[in-house]
């Protein structure tokens, strides 16, 4: 168990050492501001850990090192935000070399323009009020349109999450300008899409979600820049990692923390579920269509569409138990049912987005098409989606007492337990033979 765990702090250092990075800056942003007095030994001790850790691994003696160099990420985390405070307190005002530079200036003002564009679409009057303040929410992220009633039925359901742009938005885009581009090679499609994603970040005003979500992605797609293979758990590493040097308060963020928890959730749980219904689906294809004509085409049919819906379920459980804390915490309800309906709500969504993207940079020269397009194609899913919404709503819980953070400590500890159950179950069963008869 312990070289197992030392094999995974190697594949997986980046991410260990922001989330022990996060943890030492979580006490201090919760614990308060700390003087420059705090800074200089937590610092010290830092870079002290660091410099073992490097004297340990030219010793070759990789377990110290990477224990010295989390220990470090430890002790990193108070001590930046101590020097950030010092010198945010000795400038009047954040850092310089923390602020965005002026040339932004020009990109956020084309940024605003197209963020009018989408909001003169959202509100066209083809559309009910709840349709165009949920068009808006998906589209750009902003609820400045939702009602009340609105937003208790979207919150009730569950389905506040595609209001909010997020990693589900960032891969529509992502997966529409793949097939836009789809005659390019994957480096130049990559490098096409990211000052996309950067404008669409820009244009959904840096919510920390889409902002998470767009980091994530520029350093997956940036690695398949320079031919090496993307991993998503680092790529959310190094976003977290950017977010939190940048401005260490939104670990109090409760949508930061809500984003990263369901990401991380689903990058955990997805791979061993997807291939334990995978090898488990195969089984029931092949022996519902052994006796039957076409026997290979019926499996084929039967596997993927089970397939489809295990996988959209499997992705919406998977998110909802690394959320589900948070949100009682933060809100004392939950509705226990959201992973089934987002079976239905997640690719309705998609078509909305996607559309309501093309139908805003429509907007612009020809309103009356857009208007046209928007009513055919987008009021239609806009409305299943509030039904639904609708009849989920009634299976928000409650419970009796608000959990603390002990609980939610305990519950992510038991969250890591049942991973590492799917998980063993996965390998055991792929690994058994194809029963046949």
């Amino acid at each position: 168990m312990i070289a197992f765990g030392f094999r995974y702090l190697k594949y997986r250092f980046l991410a260990c050492f922001s989330a022990l990075f996060m943890i030492g800056l979580a006490v201090s942003v919760y614990g308060g501001p700390f003087s420059l007095n705090y800074a200089v030994p937590l610092l010290g001790a830092a870079f002290v850990s660091f410099a073992a850790a490097t004297g340990f691994a030219l010793l070759h003696k990789g377990a110290a090192a990477y224990c010295a160099a989390l220990i470090g990420a430890l002790l990193l985390g108070p001590g930046y935000q101590a020097l950030r405070e010092a010198l945010i307190r000795t400038f009047d005002g954040p850092a310089v070399f923390l602020r965005l530079p002026e040339l932004w200036s020009a990109f956020n003002s084309a940024a605003a323009i197209v963020r009018a564009k989408i909001i003169e679409f959202c509100e066209n009057p083809l559309l009910s009020a709840d349709e165009s303040a949920l068009l808006c929410g998906i589209l750009i992220g902003s609820k400045d349109g939702f009602s009340d009633l609105l937003y208790e039925i979207m919150s009730a359901s569950g389905f506040m999450h595609i209001a909010a742009v997020s990693g589900l938005h960032i891969g529509f885009l992502c997966a529409f300008m793949s097939f836009c581009l789809r005659r390019l090679r994957c480096a130049k499609r990559a490098a096409l899409t990211i000052p996309v994603l950067l404008f669409y970040m820009a244009a959904a005003a840096f919510t920390p979600s889409v902002c998470r979500a767009v980091i994530m992605c520029s350093v997956y797609l940036a690695a398949r820049i320079v031919l090496r293979t993307p991993d998503p758990l680092t790529s959310l590493s190094a976003s977290a990692l950017l977010m939190c040097l940048i401005d260490p308060e939104t670990l109090k963020s409760v949508s930061f923390l809500m984003s990263y928890a369901a990401t991380i959730s689903l990058l955990l749980f997805m791979p061993p579920v997807t291939e334990l219904a995978s090898a488990f689906i195969s089984r029931i294809s092949l022996r519902a269509s052994k006796r039957l004509p076409y026997s290979e085409l019926i499996a084929k049919t039967i596997y993927s569409s089970l397939m489809a819906l295990t996988a959209s379920a499997a992705a919406s459980l998977s998110s909802q138990i690394g959320i589900m804390p948070i949100i009682l915490h933060y809100f004392h309800r939950v509705s226990i049912m959201s992973f089934i309906g987002n079976v239905i709500v997640i690719p309705c969504t998609m078509a909305v987005f996607v559309t309501g993207l093309v139908c805003s940079a429509l907007w612009a020269a020809f309103p009356a098409a857009a208007s046209i397009i928007g009513y055919i194609f987008v009021k239609p899913q806009l409305k299943i989606i509030l039904s639904c919404a609708g009849a989920f709503s009634k299976f928000a819980y409650s419970p009796l007492h608000r959990p603390g953070p002990s609980a939610v400590i305990l519950f992510y500890l038991l969250a890591l337990l049942l991973w590492s159950l799917v998980v063993k179950a996965s390998a055991k069963y792929n690994e058994s033979p194809l029963d046949a008869s």
